[in-house]
């Protein structure tokens, strides 16, 4: 395996009497080192906040909708705290967070709802650059 800061490369060698083939497979670390660290599984279930209100709700893995959980009369400007310190608690990541939510409200089938979407702040990460086709 060779590791570089932006790919993976693994080699997988099959030496038998006349036939020496190599592969090499290259992963983008983006993807692949979350992926080996177990983020991108989706919790049974999170806290996030509605867009819509900035309320504090809890998303169940499947289940389309939420369920509000703003009991404690907790103030707009903590609640992200309060969601924050919930979720690290499960060892639940911003990614996971905000593919829970995306799920939630849009379907658990859109891509949306996938953790890798996602960069480590719940930012949605950019879509690769399209490469220009060669001129024949």
């Amino acid at each position: 395996m060779i590791l570089t800061e932006d790919f993976s490369y693994y080699f997988r060698c099959f030496p038998r009497i006349s036939d020496y083939d190599i592969y090499c497979f290259t992963y983008d670390n983006r993807y692949l080192l979350p992926e080996l660290a177990g983020q991108h599984d989706l919790p049974q279930y999170c806290f996030s906040i509605l867009p819509s209100s900035g309320e504090m709700i809890r998303i169940v893995k499947g289940e389309s909708g939420y369920y509000p959980c703003n009991r404690g009369g907790i103030s707009l400007e903590n609640i992200r705290v309060k969601v924050d310190t919930k979720n690290q608690m499960r060892s639940i990541t911003r990614a996971q967070e905000e593919a829970m939510l995306a799920g939630s409200l849009f379907g658990w089938d859109t891509p949306a709802a996938n953790p890798w979407k996602y960069d480590m702040d719940g930012k949605p990460r950019p879509l690769p650059p399209k490469k220009d086709k060669p001129v024949r």
